[in-house]
């Protein structure tokens, strides 16, 4: 396996722009940037927003809140 994989870092709005489900998205990293490990989006999200519900069945999901507060509902879905 190539280990050789080089850093970077974008600044808080830098990336690939794009509004998703009403919001402004910036991607950070997509999937062939690292190897198929993860992607990568950064969302600013007015108070009160909520997405649709959805299932991940095959990826994670996973949330950093830098501000404010957020609720999240997990279903037994085996």
């Amino acid at each position: 396996m190539d280990w050789n994989i080089q850093p970077y870092a974008l600044a808080r709005g830098e990336g690939s722009a794009l509004w998703f489900l009403g919001t402004l998205s910036h991607v950070k990293a997509t999937s062939e940037m690292t190897r198929g490990a993860y992607g990568l989006v950064e969302q600013v999200i007015p108070a009160g927003f909520a997405s649709p519900y959805h299932l991940h069945r095959v990826e994670d999901e996973a949330f950093y809140v830098f501000e404010g507060q957020v609720s999240l509902y997990s279903t037994a879905d085996g």
